[in-house]
């Protein structure tokens, strides 16, 4: 388990930090590079905080936890087919 923890720890530092270095370098202005990554991460922390709370009200009222997982898999398909109207890098 300890060693799992500290893979998982490693891995995911590894991932924010470098993706934190390529949004900063895909930005167009570095002038407002701070307010823009500012933006970002509370694209990324407020759905983590709403989904601790949906989870729940989704295992009481949907009956177990099948209905999270099949909730959860409809939303990775949704964001995956949300990925094909991105046109790309400005």
């Amino acid at each position: 388990m300890l060693i799992y923890a500290a893979c998982l720890g490693a891995s995911i530092g590894t991932h924010l930090a470098v993706d934190l270095a390529v949004m900063s370098l895909v930005l167009p202005d570095a002038d407002s590079e701070g307010r823009e990554l500012g933006i970002l991460q509370v694209a990324i922390g407020l759905p983590q905080l709403l989904a601790v709370a949906m989870a729940g009200a989704l295992i009481t009222w949907l009956g177990g936890y099948p209905a999270l997982f099949l909730f959860g898999s409809l939303c990775a398909v949704a964001s995956g087919l949300l990925m094909f109207g991105i046109r790309g890098v400005r």
